[in-house]
Formats: structure tokens, C-alpha cells, sequence
């Protein structure tokens, strides 16, 4: 049955058993009825044709445009759940990319796992491939010579939860820039053809060998590629569910050319390039498919900024005869490519670079225009110690978006505004050093007096990345962390407080430093993300962060009174040790081997500002050090505060300390010690 949608007009015949006597009146309605249908047909001719976005209707949920999935980069099942609320329904499919660099990447290994046990796992598209990059041929794979390792991949999707994946063979294979091109066959692109076909063939009937198996399998060409004769790549309709194909508004047929802004007019042309284009575009793949009655599938899509020029751009029409396409040929499901990839931005989460086109995206696949709000900060840490610390900005604090800055972008790297749909406004400071020789940076200038920067950021998922601030030109917190967090998570937001005197007016710049840039040294992609910057008014409240305090009350006369933590610590290694202070009076800072022998004791006098003291050790031959506070040396009275306490190799390292801030009170699982009436932990009133 054909469900009745306002883009299809009603059928207008009735079956109806009456008498002769009212044979006028029936002719009558029934030409009202034809009446009405016509102008139903008019108006869903209006909504499919008109250059401006139109509205679907109410009941799109069935259409098939809305069967949308999305792949936003690897391993990241909690970004698919992030998609569906930014359109406000779940993602219909999820898709990612097996790794290419090894047989057992290729049976899985580095993947499967991410998703497997999620809400995900039995709605997965996967990219597998005929052979590891540089690993094999395309003659080898026909021949089945790689069919231990297919099949070893069915039973570690079946494994896995995954015995339903829709698999996408040797994706892109009429490109010339993967290894299984057909192109690179070494005995020709002809031969390639047949190969390609042949090891499709081998591939579907092993995996389809696999007990408890259920899965579907897509042959999956990209459009408009000269030279390869896609019938010929066709392995049959008994091994093919769908065929697929990759659309990109990209051309390089002349409506998009390099230094050159599209206009719609080029959008326009660029659209019809590729639905007409006889090196199998489009409709040439469209048609094929229906000659061979197989439903038709698009596992990659999207928009196109690309540095060489050949993309669309802001291309809200793009986004409409999409959305048109999809509806008109009952595409089965189709998945969106919501990412920043090395070939272009796709990313529809950027409002600065799409925003007519994201618009256009939100009125058709969310027609409720219900968007997310921000995201809540999870946890907080305070540099240098990386102690806990707070996850909302204190009272009197001065709140700044981070990309109203002004935005350095030396060559090679990232500085500019980034959408994100969970931003405190949806819109991020990014920065990218990318191995440049020079630093990418945002400034902020007239700032207030502050005595502390807060900065509330998107989390980091390769790994910890770190920038530098500067106050007029000054270095004054270098390698700040922002800690790598759980990448199967939905998107993250973090904040970090870094103790400095801002004076009024000053200009404050955040930048990534050579010694700060991850992509070289670690192969940490992730952008440094900046959502909001609070500035922290003076203060002289008696916790340096968070809620909670160590207290000491000294006297004139030694006590002796001491507070104690023994931390495992590596043999003979080098340690740095800190602490901030404030309030009146002397305290002593004592290092100790396990048979109380001193290994270092520093006197530090308190002042009523916080103060950062810290000094570095060498530890002794036992496993573990005594990190104490002592009231017994360079004596004068007063009374002061301890908070966010380190320990670690180097001034930022991971810190060795349990309850280092004092947020978890005195629960006597982390400081010990003979503390008479000299030392407590509190919260100061």
C-alpha cells in the first residue's frame, strides 16, 4: 500500500454503488473532488520544484529522506546519539570505517569494539575492504585468496552484536584513491573491472557463510568517474542488496572553480553536472539500479568547502534537491558524513561556515526546530596541579564567548570561529597548530582584573591537547591541559581555572605554542575548542578552588603538628612538588623516604593573596615518599590555608595525590598524621 504524502496527489476514483436517481449529484462531487486533487497536485508540484527550501510535512517521519544516518569520525557511538537530538530523531543507521593497515584490522580489530554492547551495534554500516593497504591485489581477492580473513571478519561482526551490518565492499572502487581501485589492478583498469566483481563475489559468499549471520551487503561506486565501466564491476544481483553511491556537492565540470565564491547559480549547475554527468553520475547509477530491481542506498553525503576550490559551499540548494532526490527515488536509507575531513568540511554542526545551508538541513530533517541546549560541564581541574576545581563560573565573574575574539591564523593552521550545537550560543573559538611554525591564537582585549581565567571548553577525544596563555605579551600559564575524555561519550564540555593576576585593561591571549602542539609529537588531532572564558574578580575567599580547604592555626612555640599523605612515587626519579597558600604565618613543606628520613623540607611564609610555591626533589630508593605539612620551622603565628596540592614529574604531570584539592572533606582515606589543634580540612564559611 502507498502511503498518501502531500508531494503525492490523492487518487481521485471512487467506487461507489447508488441508484440512477442520484447519478447528477455523484457527478457533481465528483468533479469537486477532481477539482481538489489538481490543486493538491499543484501545490506538491510548488513544494518539490521551488529553489527555496520547503517545509515537509507533517507526517516526514515516513519519507524516505528522514531513513538518515551519520558518520562522525571513528569509534564515536556517542555522537550518534548527539545527531539524533540535533535533528530531535534518533539516527536511523550508524556508520563507520574498519582501519586499512592490516589483516587484523581488517577482520575488525581497533573497531568493532567501540560499538559493540551500545544501543548502536545492530544498526552499523561498515566500510571492510578487499586487502590491506598495500597488502594484496585485486586478482588475489578474486581468486579467494583472502577468504580466511572475510570470514574471519563475519564471525567477529556476528561476535559482536553486529550479525545484521549492512557492509559496504571495497567502497569508492571506480575512484583512483584507494589501493583496491579497479584503476590499480596490475594487469589494467579492464581487468580491475572483472577482479572487482569476481573478489565482490568471494567476499558476499564467505561472509554469508558465517553461522547466525544476517547481513546485507552494498556495492557502492562514488559518481561521475571516468574511464571505469561500472556494469562490468557488477558482481549480480544475488550478491548485492543495495547499490550505493557517494554524492558531494563538488564539480569539476566548471560551476566551481578555485578563488571563485559559488553563486546559486553555479550551486544550480553543479547539481545538474552530477545528476546528468554520462560518466555514471547520478541518474546513470539511479537507473542502473532500477534495471536490476536492487533498492538503491547513499552510505555518503554531504556538503563540500574544499581547499582546491571545487566545492559548493553554503549550498542550501544542495541541502533541498537532496532532500528532493532522496523522496522522489524511495532511497532505502542514506548517511550524512558530519565531519572535517582532510578532503573538506562537511561538518553541518558549523553555522560559520554553513549557515544557510545547516539552516536549510534543520527545516527539512527537524521540522520542529527543536535544537539542544548546552551542554553541562562535567568536571573541572585547576592548573598547574590539575587538581578537581569548579564547573561553573563563581559569582561577579565577567563571561566571554571565545570566538568574539580576535583571531590569529598563521599559515597552515586553525583559528576561527566553529559551530556547535552544544555551546553555550552554539558557536566555539578553534585553533589548530597542525605542526605550523608559527602559533594560532585568539586575543581578548580590555579585559577586567581578574585573579584566575576560567576557560569552559569542548572535551578533547584522541587524547590531552594543551595551550598557552599570555597577558600583554607575557607567557603566564604555559601547557595548560584540556584531559582527553572517553570518545565513545556524547560530545563534552569541560572547564579548567587557572590562578593569574589579570590587571584592567589587559589584553589576554590564548594560543597553541610549539611544545603545546599534539599533532606532530602524539598524533592528537582534536582542535582546541574554546567555548566561553570567564574572568575571576579579585578575591580573598579562603579556598583557592572548589569548596574545601586544609586549615592551619600556628602558634608562636613549635608543635610539631603534622598532616601527611605517602603517595607510591618510581624509585630515584625527579618530582615536582606544590602548593597554593594563603593567609598569615610560616609553614613547612617536608619530603620523606619511608623511614622519616628527610629528603627535602622547604619553609614558605603566607601572604594574603593566593600564592603558587613549589620545588623539585629527587626521590630515594623506597617506592613511595611522605609528602608533609609540618608547624615546626621558621616559626611565626598566623593562620593559613592549603589547597590544590601536586605532585608529579614536571610542573603539569599527572598528579600522584589523592584528594589533592581537599574536595572530598576528611574522609581519612588520603591525609593522615598527628594534626593536634593545628591543622584541619574545611570549608571555609
Amino acid at each position: 500500500m502507498t502511503e498518501i504524502t502531500s508531494s503525492q496527489p490523492m487518487s481521485c476514483m471512487w467506487f461507489l454503488k447508488t441508484s440512477s436517481v442520484h447519478k447528477e449529484i455523484i457527478v457533481r462531487i465528483i468533479g469537486k473532488i477532481r477539482m481538489i486533487c489538481m490543486a493538491m497536485l499543484a501545490v506538491s508540484f510548488i513544494l518539490v520544484f521551488s529553489p527555496s527550501v520547503s517545509l515537509p510535512p507533517a507526517h516526514a517521519a515516513t519519507l524516505p529522506a528522514n531513513h538518515i544516518g551519520v558518520y562522525h569520525w571513528d569509534r564515536q557511538p556517542g555522537q550518534i546519539d548527539d545527531f539524533g537530538q540535533w535533528i530531535n530523531s534518533s539516527a536511523y543507521l550508524a556508520e563507520d570505517f574498519l582501519m586499512s593497515d592490516s589483516w587484523s584490522s581488517l577482520e575488525g580489530a581497533g573497531r568493532l569494539s567501540y560499538w559493540q554492547g551500545t544501543s548502536w551495534a545492530s544498526k552499523m554500516v561498515w566500510a571492510a575492504y578487499p586487502f590491506p593497504d598495500n597488502q594484496g591485489s585485486l586478482p588475489n581477492a578474486a581468486a579467494g585468496d583472502y577468504n580466511s580473513h572475510y570470514y574471519q571478519l563475519g564471525v567477529n561482526l556476528v561476535n559482536a552484536g553486529m550479525s545484521n551490518a549492512n557492509v559496504r565492499f571495497g567502497h569508492e572502487f571506480n575512484g583512483n584513491w584507494y589501493s583496491w581501485s579497479v584503476a590499480k589492478d596490475p594487469n589494467g583498469e579492464a581487468a580491475g573491472e572483472t577482479d572487482f566483481a569476481a573478489a565482490f563475489r568471494q567476499f558476499v559468499t564467505t561472509m554469508r557463510s558465517v553461522p547466525n549471520q544476517h547481513f546485507t551487503f552494498v556495492w557502492n561506486p562514488t559518481i561521475n568517474q571516468w574511464g571505469v565501466n561500472l556494469a562490468n564491476c557488477y558482481p549480480g544481483n544475488q550478491y548485492v542488496d543495495f547499490i550505493g553511491m557517494d554524492i558531494y556537492d563538488q564539480d569539476w565540470s566548471g560551476a566551481y572553480q578555485p578563488g571563485v565564491t559559488p553563486t546559486l547559480q553555479a550551486q544550480q549547475q553543479a547539481w545538474q553536472n552530477n545528476l546528468t554527468n554520462t560518466n555514471w553520475g547520478i541518474t546513470m547509477i539511479q537507473q542502473f539500479a532500477t534495471s536490476q530491481n536492487v533498492p538503491l542506498v547513499v552510505p555518503e553525503w554531504g556538503l563540500a568547502v574544499r581547499s582546491d576550490g571545487h566545492g559548493g559551499g553554503d549550498d542550501a540548494y544542495f541541502i533541498q534537491q537532496m532532500y528532493t532526490w532522496l523522496n522522489a527515488n524511495n532511497v532505502a536509507w542514506n548517511i550524512y558524513f558530519n565531519v572535517d575531513a582532510g578532503d573538506g568540511d562537511h561538518d553541518l554542526y558549523d553555522t560559520y561556515t554553513f549557515p544557510q545551508a545547516s539552516a536549510a538541513f534543520q527545516k527539512l530533517w527537524n521540522p520542529s526546530g527543536k535544537l539542544p541546549s548546552p551542554r553541562p560541564v562535567t568536571s573541572g581541574t585547576v592548573y598547574p596541579s590539575g587538581a578537581a576545581g569548579a564547573t561553573a563560573y563563581p559569582g561577579g565573574t565577567t563571561v566571554v564567548e571565545a570566538h568574539t575574539g580576535t583571531f590569529t591564523q598563521p599559515s597552515g593552521t586553525t583559528s576561527r570561529p566553529y559551530g556547535n550545537p552544544w555551546a553555550e550560543d552554539g558557536m566555539l573559538a578553534a585553533l589548530l597548530r597542525a605542526g605550523a611554525s608559527a602559533a594560532p591564537a585568539v586575543s581578548y582585549a580590555n579585559v577586567p582584573a581578574s585573579s584566575a581565567l576560567m576557560v569552559r571548553y569542548e572535551s578533547p577525544v584522541n587524547g590531552n591537547i594543551y595551550f598557552s596563555v599570555y597577558v600583554n605579551g607575557t607567557a603566564v600559564a604555559s601547557h595548560v591541559e584540556m584531559p582527553g575524555v572517553d570518545r565513545t561519550l556524547p560530545t563534552q564540555y569541560d572547564m579548567v581555572t587557572i590562578p593569574v593576576n589579570i590587571p584592567q585593561g589587559a589584553t589576554v591571549t590564548l594560543q597553541i605554542d610549539a611544545n603545546d602542539d599534539q599533532t606532530q609529537s602524539a598524533s592528537v588531532w582534536d582542535n582546541v575548542n574554546l567555548d566561553t572564558l570567564g574572568f575571576v574578580p579579585p578575591t580573598q575567599g579562603d579556598t583557592h578552588s572548589g569548596t574545601w580547604a586544609a586549615k592551619a592555626v600556628l602558634g608562636v612555640n613549635a608543635t610539631w603538628d603534622y598532616m601527611i599523605q605517602w603517595p607510591s612515587v618510581s624509585p630515584n626519579t625527579t618530582y615536582t612538588v606544590g602548593f597554593w597558600l594563603k593567609g598569615t604565618g610560616n609553614i613547612s613543606m617536608r619530603i620523606m623516604n619511608w623511614q622519616w628520613q628527610w629528603i627535602d623540607n622547604e619553609t614558605f611564609a603566607a601572604s594574603n593573596t593566593w600564592t603558587y610555591h613549589s620545588f623539585v626533589f629527587t626521590s630515594g630508593s623506597d617506592p613511595g615518599v611522605g609528602v608533609a605539612f609540618y608547624d615546626d620551622t621558621g616559626k611565626t603565628a598566623g593562620t593559613c590555608y592549603i589547597d590544590d596540592v601536586y605532585l608529579g614529574t614536571g610542573a603539569n604531570g599527572t598528579n600522584l595525590l589523592s584528594n589533592p584539592g581537599f574536595e572530598s572533606g576528611n574522609d581519612g582515606s588520603a591525609w593522615g598524621g598527628s594534626w593536634g589543634s593545628t591543622f584541619n580540612i574545611v570549608q571555609p564559611g
